[in-house]
């Protein structure tokens, strides 16, 4: 995202990113909000050929009770 961030700041066009990327704009930047809101879908990632680490089962367990509407994959 810094790189994204860097390039509206220079001028060279604008961008369409989470709103928790940049709390706080570089001057001479906004940020503005799209409406209808967008959602997107979040997933994790890791190597195919190793266990999964039980953190991140525990990862999973947890977001999966602070989130709605969650699809678990594998």
């Amino acid at each position: 995202m810094g790189t994204l961030i860097s390039m509206v700041h220079a001028g060279i066009g604008v961008s369409v990113m989470p709103a928790l990327a940049h709390a706080m704009p570089p001057p001479g930047c906004v940020l503005i909000p799209l409406r209808p809101r967008v959602h997107r879908r979040l997933v994790l990632t890791g190597p195919a050929d190793r266990p999964r680490h039980p953190a991140v089962a525990a990862l999973v367990a947890t977001a999966g009770g602070l989130l709605t509407g969650r699809t678990a994959v594998g």
